[in-house]
């Protein structure tokens, strides 16, 4: 009695622990903490946010504008965004839920797009108007690389006066030239730029980078080389994007992309590892600047529309009887102007799964078994396939996702039906005598068919397989794969007609005429003349006399051909 109470308890126990524990909470996560840092930024630049979140039940997933942040310790959720365009200060909202699908939003985060503005280092450094002005505008200076240290680095345009640049892990060295821009610090000596961005020019090392097209919402890979090979320590590369909004960067294929990314090339060597951009606009050109201490390059990348085709499928035939023909759609990148196919490329990272329809004209003809087909973040294709119903043609049409451009090519082709069907010549033999036949299928069958050969009457004629094999009244092949049926063979049995019918699952029936002649035999060798006549003497060897069996004209016996 106590083992079964306490087996009782067991499943008692199992039961409960099985259950949801949050079956039924509504209690939201709590937002009690939103950092946005920096507070004001060029539109495109990157904005780094940190939130932290609790929950009853555990918190499963946090964004900011969209964007998923990653649970970086306990409570705190954090990821970068992107800097909205229009200047003025923007909310950013954070949405968390948890494991019961509760939702909190927060938008206490904020702040502020900003104009970027150029300036020299004596007029930031020398003019009070720009204290006000720094809560309002980016600024911009230029001017060669004076000192550095782990943290900043100095700029002078040859003037008196020279701007700290704040920017952790910047890998430049003295005697660079760049081009930098934050947020100004004017009570400073000297002037401070925070938060700051930057890219160098050094000619005295080359970074080898071919120019490259990418397509809206797509991404495509990229790799180069130095002229020389990094040094022991290995050398620190940063890109820049010359414009966020448009184009992103990203050291791996899966990640959303950023402004800006860094990555090291390990000693000794000159490749750089791939890295990934991400076009988000469909016209125009923006630059890459690849900064490493003694090496800079401009790589320039031209944004193209971007749509999706039926991909390295032309117009095809199938028939009623053929299993579904398959049906590949890709996103790619197109011709500017022309909206042409130029080449396929991978949705970018971050998208999330686009759907894209695929329609058959007239369904009554075929249909398409899988619309609308998903292409997810980071992957190129999508299968589905073109399923026969009956006689006709009908066009298959990839569809156009809101967002994306319409190709003027390879987005449309034409699938035809028909039926398979048969083909057999009549069949004259000689009584006692056999001939080989062949029939042909119109189309090869998929998948494989079988195909059965009956005579009406086996008195006057047999079929069979094997040439040494007494026929009968009906063979079977099955699985045929291939448009060729046999040989076989059609035996004579009496003289006389009858039919013979090849039939195919789903095909119509297609009968021939069988016709038994009489037959005989025949000198076939030596013939001179066609008589059979020969001359020979008693001098030379014997000759060689062959006889063969023959068909015969049904009226005069005359020979008709050897069987």
């Amino acid at each position: 009695m106590q083992r079964i109470l306490f087996l009782a308890l067991v499943l008692a126990l199992a039961v409960v622990m099985t259950m949801p524990v949050f079956a039924d909470d509504t209690q939201p996560p709590v937002i009690s903490q939103v950092n946005v840092t920096p507070a004001l930024a060029a539109a495109g630049s990157v904005i780094h946010i940190r939130v932290a979140v609790t929950d009853n039940i555990g918190v499963t997933a946090v964004s900011a504008d969209s964007y998923p942040l990653v649970n970086t310790s306990q409570s705190y959720w954090e990821g970068d965004i992107l800097a909205a365009a229009g200047y003025e200060t923007h909310s950013v909202n954070i949405v968390a839920n948890d494991a019961a699908n509760n939702t909190a939003t927060n938008t206490s985060g904020v702040y502020k797009t900003a104009e970027v503005v150029g300036i020299s280092n004596e007029r930031i450094n020398s003019t009070p108007a720009f204290i006000a002005a720094s809560s309002r505008f980016i600024f911009k200076v230029w001017g060669t690389v004076t000192d550095t240290a782990a943290d900043s680095f100095m700029v002078s345009d040859s003037g008196n006066l020279s701007t700290k640049v704040m920017a952790p892990g910047h890998c430049l060295n003295i005697g660079d030239y760049v081009t930098a821009w934050g947020i100004l610090d004017p009570s400073s000596t000297p002037a401070v730029l925070n938060s700051a961005q930057f890219y160098a020019i050094n000619p005295t090392h080359s970074i080898y980078l071919n120019y490259i097209n990418v397509g809206k919402d797509l991404q495509t890979s990229l790799t180069g080389s130095l002229s020389t090979p990094a040094p022991a320590e290995g050398l620190d590369v940063t890109l820049i994007s010359s414009d966020p909004t448009r184009l992103r960067l990203s050291d791996t294929a899966n990640s959303l992309g950023r402004g800006s990314i860094t990555f090291t090339i390990p000693s000794y060597m000159t490749a750089l590892p791939t890295f990934y951009l991400q076009g988000l606009d469909s016209s125009g050109t923006v630059y890459v600047f690849v900064n490493a201490p003694g090496a800079y390059k401009k790589l320039t990348v031209n944004l193209r529309p971007s749509g999706f085709i039926i991909y390295n499928t032309a117009d095809f035939t199938t028939t009623r009887l053929s299993s579904d023909s398959p049906i590949k759609i890709a996103s790619c990148m197109l011709i500017p102007g022309t909206l042409k196919y130029d080449a396929s490329q991978p949705l970018r990272a971050g998208i999330g799964t686009i759907s894209v329809p695929v329609t058959s004209s007239d369904i009554s003809i075929g249909k398409i078994t899988t619309s609308p087909v998903t292409i997810a973040a980071v992957a190129q294709f999508a299968d589905t396939a073109f399923h026969p119903l009956a006689d006709g043609s009908t066009q298959i049409t990839a569809g156009v996702p809101s967002g994306f451009n319409t190709p003027s090519d390879h987005r449309q082709i034409t699938a035809t039906v028909k039926t398979l069907t048969v083909s057999c010549s009549d069949v004259a033999v000689g009584k006692d005598l056999q001939v080989g036949v062949n029939a042909t299928l119109s189309d090869t069958p998929n998948p494989p068919v079988n195909v059965t050969i009956t005579t009406a009457s086996d008195t006057i004629a047999t079929v069979s397989k094997d040439p040494n094999t007494d026929g009968s009244s009906s063979i079977t092949y099955t699985g045929v794969i291939s448009t060729n049926i046999g040989p076989f063979y059609v035996q004579g049995k009496s003289i006389g007609t009858t039919n013979l019918t090849i039939s195919v699952a789903g095909c119509d029936p297609v009968t021939k005429t069988i016709t038994v002649n009489p037959s005989g035999f025949m000198i076939s060798n030596p013939s001179v003349d066609g008589s059979g006549a020969f001359s020979t003497k008693v001098s030379l060897p014997d000759t060689t006399v062959t006889i063969t069996s023959a068909m015969l004209n049904a009226t005069t016996f005359a020979y008709v051909a050897p069987q």
